[in-house]
């Protein structure tokens, strides 16, 4: 028996649950509870900013990742995030950082958890060139996968798909100087995944 067709905006899930004989309704409550979610992050945030009409810098991305870029929140879930900076340091990214954690108090929205791995500030030189090794760290580690796996954009789609493209990069970059005459996977990705 086919289940209906839910107004879940990825198509991949409803044809699953009506292979699988399931009904897609939990999908769609976990996705439009992220929306609202989301929506009440932005707002706030506009309102919260120090400057009207800009709640990030262009070197920046406010990237949302686990459950928030999954769109699979539900009651309870906390709200991962990272200010993702791709540039030289400067004071407003702090400030930046600081009106987005507020703004989640604000929107009585849950902080992530208490490790620092989220809800903060990271920089794209880490993720990009401390991948394996001593000079790499868990956290380094969790936040690289996250923006692989399981991440999307609130605001600075650019800055997100450059660093993005730029991890990559390097994963492959780092294989090949390890074996330049082979066609090998890339081992250290392979590794991390």
């Amino acid at each position: 028996m086919k289940s209906p067709k839910s107004n879940y905006p990825f198509p991949t899930v409803d044809k699953l649950c009506e292979e699988a004989g399931m009904k897609p309704e939990n999908y769609k409550k976990v996705y439009e509870e992220t929306k609202k979610a989301e929506t009440k992050l932005r707002e706030t945030i506009a309102k919260q900013t120090t400057e009207p009409g800009k709640s990030i810098d262009s070197d920046t991305s406010l990237v949302l990742c686990g459950s928030f870029a999954r769109y699979e929140m539900v009651p309870g879930s906390d709200y991962d995030w990272l200010l993702l900076i791709d540039g030289q340091v400067n004071e407003s990214h702090a400030k930046r950082s600081q009106e987005i954690e507020a703004a989640l108090v604000t929107a009585n929205l849950k902080k992530p958890g208490t490790s620092g791995t989220f809800g903060n500030m990271v920089f794209s030189h880490e993720l990009v060139h401390r991948i394996g090794g001593g000079a790499d760290s868990n956290a380094n580690l969790t936040r690289r996968l996250s923006l692989l796996l399981e991440s999307r954009p609130l605001e600075g789609e650019h800055v997100w798909t450059d660093v993005i493209k730029n991890i990559l990069s390097r994963y492959f970059e780092q294989e090949v100087h390890f074996s330049p005459n082979t066609k090998k996977i890339p081992r250290f990705l392979l590794n991390d995944i």
